[in-house]
C-alpha cells in the first residue's frame, strides 16, 4: 500500500517513542538526585501504574518539561550547593578534607624533607580518615534510627511525597527525616514505573513477533497507519500547544501595556484636579482670611483700647477697698463677655452669608437671631460707657468733697463704697436709650450684611439682596399692655 517506503525501518516508530522515553525517564532518574534534602522541586508527572493513573500536582508540569528536555540536550540540572550545611553522608556537601591533606602531602613531600615530619602527616592524614569514616558512620546510625522512630510514629499514611520547596538548611532534623522518607517511596515508584513499562513493552513485542512469524517489523498496513497517524497526532498537539502558550503570553502582555497606559492616563488626570482643586480652595480661604481681618480690624482698636484702659486702670486703683476691687473684676469679666459674644456674632453672620447651600429660610433665622446677639451686645458695651462715665463722676464728687467734715460723715458711714445696687441701676437706664441703640445698631448690621451679600454670593443679583435684606425683621418692640373697657 504504502511501498517501499512504509517497510525501510525494521523497528515501529510506536516502539521506538516508548523505549526512547523510557530511556530518557530512567536516565533523567538516574542523574536528578530525588533522594536528597536540598530544595529541587519533585518532577510532577502523571504515573501509569497499570489501569489506574496518579496524577502529582499539574502546576508543576512547565518545570518538568524543562529538566527533561535540558537532560536530553545534554544539560542535567544543576543541584545548589549548600555548603553551610553540615551534612557528613554527603561527600560532595563541602570540601574533601581528606583529598586536601593528601595533596598538600604531596606537595611537601620532596628530598628536604625528614622521614619523621613525612611519618607525622601521613598519620594526620590517616587520622583525618579515621575520624571522617567514623563520623559518618555514626551520621548514618543516627539518620537510621530517627528513619526508623519517625515511621513508627507517624506510619504509612504520611509517606506522600511532598511537591513544595524544602529548604533544607533550615528544617529541622525530624522534618529532614521526613522529607527524605517520602523522596525514597517516591524515588522507589519511579524505578517500579520504568521497570514496569519495560516489562510491558517487552511483552507485546515478544507477542507482535510471536504473530508476525519474521524477525522485527510485525506490523500491518493498518497498523503502521495508525502508528503513523498517532505520531502525527502527537506532533501535532505539540505544536498546538506551544501556539496556544505563546498566544496566551501575547494576550497577557498587551493587557498589561494596556492597563499601565490606562493607569498614568487615569494619574495624570487626578493629578491636575487636585492642583486645581488646591489652588481654589487656597483663594478662597485667603480671601475669607482678608474678610474676616477686614471685618474685625474696625472693632478690634476699639476692644484693646478698651481692655487696655480697664487694666491700667484697675492697676492704678489697686490699693482702694475690697469692695471696689470686686466690682471692678465684675465689670471686665463682663467686658470680656461682650467682646466674646460680639466675636460670636460676626462669625456667625459671615458663616451665614458663606454657605451656599443653606436655604433661603435658614438664612432668615441665622441671620434673625445673629442680629439680636448682636444687638444685646452692643447694647452692652454702650451701657458700660454710660456706668464709666457715672463711676468717674461720682469719684470725682468723692475726691472734691474732701473736707474733715465728709471724711467724719464717710467715717461714720464705713466707707461705703459703691454697692451691687448702683451698678444695676447704671446697668439699667430708662427705655428711649436701648430703642435709640438698637435702631442704630439693626441700620450698621443692615449695611454690613449687604456688604457681605454683594461680595461673598456674586450669584444673587442687586436687586435680589435688597429684598431679602428688607425682609430681615427688626427686634420686636414691645408688646402694648391691652386697654382695659
Amino acid at each position: 500500500m504504502f511501498g517501499k517506503a512504509a517497510n525501510a525501518r525494521p523497528q515501529t516508530a510506536l516502539t521506538d517513542i516508548t523505549r526512547r522515553c523510557n530511556n530518557e525517564l530512567e536516565e533523567h532518574l538516574s542523574r536528578l538526585d530525588v533522594s536528597s534534602s536540598s530544595g529541587v522541586r519533585r518532577p510532577a508527572t502523571t504515573l501509569h501504574v497499570g489501569r489506574r493513573a496518579k496524577t502529582t500536582h499539574p502546576g508543576k508540569w512547565n518545570e518538568t518539561v524543562e529538566a527533561i528536555f535540558a537532560t536530553i540536550d545534554g544539560e542535567a540540572p544543576v543541584r545548589p550547593r549548600d555548603d553551610h550545611v553540615a551534612d557528613l553522608t554527603r561527600p560532595d556537601n563541602g570540601p574533601d578534607m581528606a583529598a586536601m591533606s593528601r595533596q598538600h602531602t604531596e606537595s611537601l613531600d620532596d628530598e628536604h624533607m625528614t622521614t619523621s615530619k613525612r611519618l607525622q602527616l601521613r598519620m594526620a592524614q590517616y587520622r583525618d580518615d579515621q575520624g571522617r569514616k567514623e563520623l559518618e558512620a555514626r551520621a548514618a546510625v543516627v539518620r537510621s534510627e530517627r528513619a526508623a522512630a519517625f515511621v513508627r510514629s507517624y506510619g504509612r499514611r504520611n509517606m506522600i511525597v511532598d511537591n513544595k520547596r524544602a529548604a533544607g538548611a533550615r528544617t529541622p532534623d525530624l522534618v529532614r527525616t521526613r522529607l527524605e522518607q517520602r523522596a525514597e517511596a517516591h524515588n522507589a515508584r519511579l524505578e517500579f514505573v520504568v521497570k514496569h513499562n519495560k516489562e510491558r513493552e517487552q511483552m507485546r513485542r515478544e507477542l507482535v513477533l510471536s504473530r508476525s512469524g519474521r524477525r522485527d517489523n510485525g506490523m500491518t498496513a493498518l497498523q503502521r497507519l495508525a502508528v503513523r497517524s498517532t505520531a502525527l497526532q502527537l506532533q501535532r498537539g505539540r505544536w498546538r500547544l506551544a501556539t496556544a502558550m505563546l498566544a496566551r503570553h501575547q494576550a497577557i502582555v498587551s493587557l498589561l501595556v494596556s492597563v499601565r497606559a490606562t493607569r498614568l492616563e487615569q494619574v495624570k488626570r487626578d493629578t491636575a484636579a487636585t492642583l486645581v482643586q488646591t489652588a481654589w480652595r487656597g483663594k478662597i480661604l485667603r480671601a475669607v482670611q482678608a474678610r474676616r481681618e477686614a471685618a474685625m480690624g474696625s472693632i478690634q482698636a476699639v476692644i484693646f483700647s478698651y481692655m487696655l484702659r480697664r487694666r491700667v486702670q484697675s492697676k492704678a486703683r489697686a490699693t482702694t477697698t475690697v469692695v471696689e476691687f470686686i466690682a471692678e473684676l465684675r465689670h471686665t469679666a463682663g467686658i470680656n463677655t461682650a467682646i466674646r459674644q460680639f466675636r460670636w456674632c460676626v462669625v456667625t453672620v459671615q458663616r451665614t452669608y458663606r454657605r451656599h447651600r443653606l436655604s433661603l429660610e435658614a438664612k432668615e433665622v441665622v441671620l434673625t437671631r445673629s442680629l439680636r446677639d448682636w444687638e444685646r451686645v452692643w447694647l452692652t458695651l454702650r451701657l458700660t460707657r454710660e456706668r464709666d462715665r457715672a463711676l468717674k463722676e461720682a469719684r470725682k464728687k468723692k475726691a472734691a468733697a474732701s473736707s474733715q467734715v465728709v471724711k467724719a460723715a464717710l467715717k461714720k458711714q464705713k466707707r461705703k463704697a459703691v454697692t451691687d445696687d448702683d451698678v444695676d441701676a447704671l446697668r439699667q437706664p430708662d427705655n428711649v436709650i436701648a430703642e435709640h441703640v438698637a435702631r442704630i445698631l439693626a441700620a450698621r448690621v443692615r449695611a454690613v450684611a449687604l456688604g457681605e451679600a454683594r461680595r461673598v454670593s456674586p450669584l444673587i443679583d442687586e436687586d435680589e439682596s435688597f429684598a431679602l435684606l428688607e425682609t430681615l425683621p427688626l427686634p420686636d418692640p414691645p408688646a402694648p399692655e391691652p386697654e382695659e373697657y
